[in-house]
């Protein structure tokens, strides 16, 4: 339940102006609603800003009423005006089927509150002294304003917010926009100078709109409007979905399509880690140099230690890959590979451009891998070895080849031993793959080969 008294106090404040000057009610996606909300919360009584919308709209408890006299307005004529008042929309141009471009005039309410964010400023261009509304300010508040009172899909992009003081102009503020997708002109224009603590309305005329076109582009998260939403989902800890969800709450009915001025989640989520970068003093873009920061300077102690310092390096032969590979295509199988791999012995030519052993080493088990040649195979016909020259200096006696069968096969059982044990529970990160350990024991016997 709510208070009505609270309620009406609130109504009747002219910073929570519900109405426009002909005594139309705001649409119910208008701020002012949320703010009407966050008021009679503040002041313990709960109601949503649609059941504000709601009571004024039906006249509940007779608010709109007093609303009405409080800005003396009468309601019989307002009532009359409504009813005889035009569409304010017109068509341009209906001849082509496929194209239908239209003008849209409408009214925009900004609050005394967004007045003071936006107040003029003054610049000075060589000799030339003028006046617009404060930057990268004024087009995202004038935006939203747009946004939740009217329909437009636009994304619009602002050219001008020229101010003008004499008294011999047309208008105190002109803006100027145009859309990109449909080719849209926006004219917007505040006629007299704002009165303190009052609100000001803004006429705009958008000609040229193409209702044919659908309208996906966004509106840029930049300036004033991008640091104020990173802040809040940085200081409230909410995910960039929920913020877009809640947006599209207040500012959507059901079938509606997502108007501009609610970014991307991806959009979001980097400005949110944009302000923590921020916050954490994080000045550069480089990653690297913002691990040294976050580990050396101001928050010394939150990384205990980066494999960039020490340098590590680690190095793969093919082999060794050819066994990741093998284990991870087989079914129900993972491999885990110590980060302690050695270093490798130098590979390729010397100065007289012959192999250096290792080279010859490596050409030799990689020759027998490419073939599928086992190490049974090899022992039967050992010369399909001895056929290549690059091969001939690392032919082993039979004892020696026995003997690093002998412990391979040592190995094998050993490690077959542990993984039975692993199936029983007896063991932890033992696990065993039958076709990756029959080829990793074809493969065991040419380990003096690798080192």
């Amino acid at each position: 339940m709510y208070d009505k008294e609270i309620l009406l106090q609130i109504l009747l404040n002219p910073s929570f102006r519900t109405i426009d000057l002909s005594g139309k009610i705001l649409p119910p996606r208008d701020a002012v609603y949320i703010k009407i909300s966050d008021e009679m919360k503040s002041q313990g009584s709960n109601i949503t800003p649609k059941h504000v919308y709601t009571i004024l709209n039906n006249n509940r408890g007779i608010f709109l009423s007093e609303v009405l006299r409080f800005y003396n307005i009468d309601d019989k004529k307002r009532q009359i005006l409504q009813q005889s008042e035009p569409s304010n929309v017109s068509h341009i141009d209906n001849k082509s089927q496929t194209e239908q471009k239209i003008s849209i005039t409408y009214k925009i309410i900004v609050s005394a509150e967004n007045w003071a964010e936006i107040k003029p400023e003054s610049h000075v261009y060589g000799d030339k002294k003028y006046m617009t509304l404060k930057r990268r300010v004024w087009t995202h508040i004038i935006s939203q304003k747009i946004y939740s009172q009217t329909d437009i899909l636009c994304a619009i992009t602002f050219k001008s917010g020229r101010v003008y003081k004499r008294l011999s102009a047309q208008c105190y503020v002109h803006i100027k926009g145009h859309c990109i997708e449909c080719d849209a002109t926006i004219d917007g224009k505040l006629f007299s100078k704002p009165v303190a603590n009052r609100d000001c309305i803004f006429e705009f005329l958008v000609t040229d709109f193409d209702t044919k076109v659908i309208h996906k582009r966004k509106r840029p998260l930049a300036g004033y409007l991008r640091q104020k939403i990173a802040a809040y989902l940085v200081d409230a800890n909410k995910p960039a979905s929920v913020w877009r969800a809640e947006q599209a709450k207040l500012l959507m009915n059901f079938g509606d399509k997502i108007p501009p001025n609610i970014p991307h989640e991806h959009v979001l989520r980097k400005a949110k880690q944009q302000e923590i970068d921020k916050c954490l003093g994080f000045e550069s873009t480089n990653p690297i140099i913002n691990l040294r920061v976050a580990k050396y300077e101001e928050h010394v102690g939150s990384i205990y230690a980066i494999g960039m310092d020490p340098f590590y390096c680690m190095y793969w032969l093919k082999e060794q890959l050819e066994i990741y590979k093998l284990g991870h295509r087989s079914l129900d199988s993972y491999l885990t590979v110590d980060a302690t791999v050695a270093l490798s012995q130098e590979i390729g030519v010397n100065e007289s451009n012959d192999p250096v052993h290792s080279e010859i080493c490596l050409r030799h088990v990689n020759h027998i891998i490419k073939q599928g040649v086992l190490v049974n195979d090899v022992l039967e016909n050992d010369d399909s070895v001895e056929k290549d020259t690059d091969y001939e200096t690392i032919s082993a006696s039979d004892d020696g080849v026995a003997c690093w069968k002998t412990w391979a096969q040592k190995l094998f059982i050993t490690a077959e031993a542990l993984a039975k044990q692993s199936v029983n529970g007896n063991v932890l990160n033992a696990l065993y793959n039958p076709t990756a350990a029959s080829k990793l024991k074809d493969l065991m016997a040419f380990i003096p080969l690798w080192t």
